[in-house]
């Protein structure tokens, strides 16, 4: 297994060749990601990557109660998507590196793991299947979702997938918090509870099941067709960024995102 993906010829089914335009746009690809994770890493490090105030059943007047619509609060939406936008600059880092060595290493033409599902999404799936990581989508693909669609619905082929990621991202953050050594540091001694992560993919399961049944609905069909693409794509965020921090929060307060910056060229703020 490698952490990247060769684009091979429709027709021929062998890897394609690169040249250098292509090869251009993959470096400036990686020199955006990286400035624009400078750049936040520098704004956010300072209130451990949550800006805002707003988190549900933690603000004054809340009572320790968690309502639904606590979940709607803009501070809380705010930090869901830096959290979100953050995990794409980092996984399509990793990407457009791994792309940069293995042209100019082989010359063969790579796919972008990563093509800016936060911005430029137009649909659940369009998201999920087409935009972010796509790489680990590919393996879930080949691995769960076509081997059940054999036997089984749409549906349930989707929600198998979903189900596979999740227990993956558990898995993950297992190895990466658990049994580590309480010191002083609130991050070390952080221990995640398990099953958010599970919890979430769950979630963009059944909106993408619900996806499917709208699809072809006209009235759906005659509000995109208006709606400018930036609104699509906000509406499309919109499905899960309120639940995203049941994503976002074990790596955050397990101190992930300090631990991605080490290398960085950074300021610090005294």
């Amino acid at each position: 297994a490698v952490p990247f993906e060769l684009e091979l010829d429709p027709k021929t089914g062998r890897p394609m060749e690169t040249n250098r335009e292509e090869m251009a746009t993959n470096l400036s690809l990686l020199v955006g990601n990286f400035s624009r994770l400078c750049i936040l890493m520098i704004l956010l490090a300072p209130s451990n990557f949550e800006p805002f105030d707003g988190r549900p059943g933690e603000m004054e007047g809340d009572g320790g109660r968690i309502l639904p619509m606590q979940y709607l609060r803009l501070g809380h939406l705010g930090n869901c998507f830096f959290a979100a936008y953050m995990f794409q600059l980092c996984l399509g880092l990793f990407g457009f590196a791994m792309s940069a060595v293995v042209q100019f290493a082989s010359g063969l033409k790579t796919n972008i793991s990563m093509r800016n599902p936060m911005l430029e999404a137009t649909s659940p799936s369009d998201f999920w299947g087409k935009r972010w990581n796509t790489l680990v989508h590919g393996v879930l693909k080949r691995g769960v979702y076509k081997p059940v669609r054999t036997h089984s619905s749409a549906f349930m082929a989707s929600l198998a997938a979903f189900v596979a990621s999740g227990l993956f991202h558990e898995w993950i953050i297992s190895v990466m918090a658990f049994k580590r050594e309480c010191a002083s540091s609130e991050q070390v001694c952080y221990q995640p509870q398990l099953g958010s992560n599970a919890a979430f993919f769950l979630w963009n399961a059944g909106v993408i099941a619900i996806e499917s049944l709208l699809r072809r609905n006209a009235l759906v069909k005659n509000v995109g067709s208006f709606m400018p693409r930036i609104g699509i794509t906000m509406i499309i965020i919109m499905t899960s960024l309120p639940l995203a921090h049941l994503f976002a929060d074990p790596y955050i307060r397990a101190g992930f995102f300090h631990d991605y910056q080490q290398g960085y060229p950074v300021l610090a703020f005294l």
